[in-house]
């Protein structure tokens, strides 16, 4: 099951018929692919790194987060006026816009890294389609597949989730769906708890990480006794 696969079953799963389904996600995601395995072998390819010299890859995968300031002061303002103000609605577009991008990223690294029920293998021999000989295509194939790793490796751990993903794939098919950020709010809410509690992947998303999230919550408890 491939990436494309993979959120369609998740979308099943969610009852959500087929002219329901969001097709723009499915092309966000075909291009977030492109883009991210694009990178990765330009980056192989400017360094060369061998293993017979012990040289690993010393670039790496290009990642955003969210400033924990303005995830703070959005939730501030929320539960003081019970909604999103006008002027804050650009802050909760660019969230959407980090959330989604990076549970996309960390979904195609947990693939290429061989975590799923996907070929890497079959996915870079689609990715050198075309390229001859053929011999010279599948040594660039395990090249790949080799050093994959090295590019998704951040503070001593692969950026990969072999069980964070799926309920965070089920807020995101509901996020996109809502329209009123007021509404959207308490949907990416729901995406920080799920990245709260699987601590090792809440610094994918958010500045600070799980830290900073039990800060938020903290907040979020005090303004509910108040």
């Amino acid at each position: 099951m491939d990436i494309r696969s993979t959120i369609r079953a998740i979308l099943r799963e969610s009852l959500i018929v087929e002219e329901d389904i969001d097709w723009s996600l499915h092309e966000l995601m075909d291009d977030i692919k492109m883009e991210q395995m694009s990178a990765f072998h330009q980056a192989m390819m400017d360094e060369q790194p061998n293993d017979a010299e012990k040289k690993h890859l010393k670039a790496r995968q290009e990642w955003n987060v969210v400033d924990f300031s303005m995830i703070k002061r959005q939730w501030e303002e929320y539960m003081k006026w019970g909604k999103v103000l006008p002027r804050y609605e650009k802050s909760i577009e660019h969230i959407e816009k980090i959330f989604t991008e990076n549970l996309l990223k960390v979904t195609l690294n947990t693939e290429l890294a061989g975590h799923t029920g996907v070929s890497p293998e079959e996915e870079w021999m689609e990715f050198f389609d075309g390229m001859e000989p053929e011999e010279e295509r599948e040594r660039m194939v395990k090249y790949m597949c080799e050093y994959f790793p090295d590019w998704i490796m951040e503070g001593g751990q692969w950026r990969i989730s072999d069980y964070g993903l799926k309920p965070l794939h089920k807020l995101l098919v509901q996020l996109r769906k809502e329209m009123d950020p007021s509404k959207k709010l308490p949907i990416l809410d729901k995406m920080l708890n799920v990245v709260h509690q699987r601590s090792d992947i809440a610094s994918w998303f958010v500045e600070g990480g799980s830290e900073a999230l039990s800060d938020l919550s903290g907040m979020e408890e005090e303004e509910s006794e108040s």
